[in-house]
């Protein structure tokens, strides 16, 4: 998991704190997540092992869309509530 947490999860996040998060990316976002851990853990989709069993066999608790939402969310909720970008 220490690779997971280096390697994978980082280059997913690059530049996380400047991005829109709309369902849609989040959805792509903990897809990608899910394939990484699939992989790892050789599962394949067709035998049809639920996410949740995976993420606790592979000893990940939240998503990668948790970890990185706060800050996200933030940006978006200046960029709703001001009308434009501001530090928060």
């Amino acid at each position: 998991m220490r690779v997971y947490e280096a390697m994978v999860k980082s280059s997913l996040l690059y530049g996380s704190e400047t991005w829109w998060l709309t369902e849609r990316f989040k959805s792509r976002l903990e897809a990608v997540e899910m394939d990484v851990l699939r992989r790892s853990s050789r599962t394949s989709r067709t035998e049809h092992v639920p996410n949740e069993v995976i993420k606790r066999e592979m000893g990940v608790e939240d998503n990668i869309t948790k970890d990185e939402g706060e800050k996200t969310t933030c940006l978006v909720r200046a960029r709703e509530t001001h009308g434009r970008l501001q530090a928060t």
